[in-house]
């Protein structure tokens, strides 16, 4: 861990208010996770340097395994006792395969906690943590839950992307295609292409979504990246089995350990969270 990465890592939990750092620890980079067709995922794992580890976090996500995922999501922990294996998705950040959105997230997680099964540090029992997509490849795995997790914090995840895309009759064509543009440019190199990108990125988008044909404008605004905004647009009915791949409805009925909720009341996801939480009170699971 680099200077720079110990110095943000305090810095978060000095922002947060978290009680001093209890353990030093380690990080292993560029770990190979094999999945069940072959492709490998890449992976790194903090470690901390104790004998009595306070347990495991599983962390998977399609933006990266840097700032500022690592502070937020691995740093912290690994600094008071756990071990943290932060994960890119397939086909993102050095991970094979190719990023279509939603679609691995069920198997790729079933394959990633087998893998963790067999890692001489594993604590035996893991819980998940993430934002976003970090939130919805939890409720992937909470599909059919690995008898080791034992907890889940999930902050604005969806768990059902046809809600997300087509839940109010339109297409949420400014949220998904600006998602789909940043997801499609976010590896490009250089931090003056990076500030150049987020200056221009609103006009663009303004442009794009003003456009009709909506895929051809929009189209216009990917080039040839995020091959799957199309798909989306060419399914307008939630009950089209085109959406089975991307939502866990099941989640909510299958889980049975305790999972922490966290929106906010202008979140795009809002109203999944709060249909999360009803389910899942209903149900008896511990949830708030």
């Amino acid at each position: 861990m680099s200077a720079f990465g110990r110095y943000t890592g305090k810095a978060v939990s000095r922002i947060l208010g978290l009680p001093p750092h209890t353990t030093d620890f380690t990080v292993r980079h560029g770990l190979r996770v094999p999945m069940r067709d072959g492709v490998e995922l890449i992976a790194d794992h903090y470690a901390p340097v104790t004998d009595r580890p306070a347990g495991t976090l599983l962390v998977r996500g399609p933006y990266g395994r840097r700032f500022p995922f690592s502070p937020l999501f691995a740093q912290v922990y690994a600094a008071r006792g756990y071990h943290v294996v932060l994960q890119s998705v397939r086909g993102t950040f050095g991970s094979g395969g190719q990023f279509t959105p939603m679609v691995h997230e069920m198997a790729d997680g079933a394959d990633t906690v087998a893998w963790l099964r067999d890692q001489p540090w594993f604590t035996g029992s893991f819980a998940t943590v993430g934002l976003s997509y970090l939130g919805f490849t939890q409720w992937a795995l909470l599909a059919d839950p690995p008898p080791e997790m034992k907890a889940a914090v999930i902050t604005v995840g969806p768990h059902d992307f046809s809600a997300s895309s087509w839940g109010t009759g339109a297409f949420s064509l400014n949220d998904f295609l600006g998602w789909s543009a940043m997801v499609a440019r976010q590896e490009e190199p250089g931090v003056v292409q990076a500030l150049s990108r987020q200056l221009r990125g609103p006009a663009e988008l303004a442009k794009a979504t003003a456009g009709l044909p909506i895929g051809a404008a929009a189209r216009e605004l990917l080039g040839s990246g995020a091959p799957w905004f199309e798909s989306w647009l060419e399914h307008p009915e939630r009950d089209d089995p085109f959406w089975d791949q991307l939502r866990f409805d099941e989640a909510l009925e299958h889980v049975e350990v305790p999972i922490l909720l966290l929106s906010g009341w202008q979140d795009l996801f809002l109203d999944q969270t709060l249909e999360q939480y009803e389910q899942l009170h209903r149900r008896g699971v511990p949830v708030a």
